[in-house]
């Protein structure tokens, strides 16, 4: 059984970043001192989760979304409920993001209609999905066994989905 997970997708940033780049995995490992500016980028289910987090535990947080939504993926009430959090936490949401620059300390941020700077970002968190670790496949076919590849080593997705396919394979 193969569960090697994924790892973080790591997008590029245009320009000259004086601040740290860090995955979401990253950036919840090491939380930024209380007061930080962190600029999170990408609004979907993790993107949404770590900005609560990171603003839970003292960061200033901006949320940055390509799509006209955050948290789309979520179940319904905990997108509701997860909003309200980000709103009450002082998150400052922009959508429609079509493209990121780095200046500095500042990160230039292009929407659909706008073009906005958000000055002295201390860090900058990459959400912006995962790719399957899976397992080579020469090693692979150089098995004599049956190869079962379950959770985010077989395509990145929650903890229910991955414990799902787990126990399918054992159970199988």
């Amino acid at each position: 059984i193969v569960a090697t997970g994924s790892a973080a997708l790591q997008p590029s940033v245009g320009g000259e970043a004086a601040f740290p780049v860090h995955s979401v995995d990253q950036a919840l490992r090491a939380v930024p001192p209380k007061g930080s500016r962190v600029a999170v980028l990408g609004g979907g289910p993790t993107g949404a989760e770590a900005a609560h987090a990171l603003a839970a535990q003292g960061s200033q947080v901006i949320l940055l979304e390509k799509r006209p939504r955050v948290g789309v993926g979520l179940i319904p009430h905990v997108r509701f409920h997860l909003l309200r959090l980000l709103e009450d936490e002082g998150v400052e949401v922009v959508t429609r993001v079509r493209r990121l620059e780095a200046d500095g300390t500042s990160l230039r941020v292009v929407t659909r209609k706008d073009e906005l700077r958000f000055d002295g970002i201390d860090l900058l968190v990459l959400a912006t999905g995962r790719e399957s670790k899976g397992i080579d496949p020469a090693i692979k076919s150089g098995l004599r066994v049956e190869v079962i590849t379950v959770g985010d080593a077989l395509q990145p997705g929650s903890i229910l989905e991955a414990l799902q396919g787990a126990r399918r394979a054992v159970e199988d």
